[in-house]
């Protein structure tokens, strides 16, 4: 998994596709204590 910064929002990189989440503070999304586990549960709904 990893985890884009880009000019149109965070891009999450899972099992070799991305998905686009667009309405998140990257600094919120980055520090999020349970991060691994929300990307875990959700990778669609980006």
């Amino acid at each position: 998994m990893k985890l884009y910064k880009t000019i149109f929002g965070i891009v999450v990189e899972k099992n070799e596709r991305f998905y686009l989440n667009g309405d998140e503070n990257w600094d919120a999304f980055i520090n999020d204590d349970m991060l691994f586990q929300k990307l875990n549960q959700r990778p669609t709904s980006f």
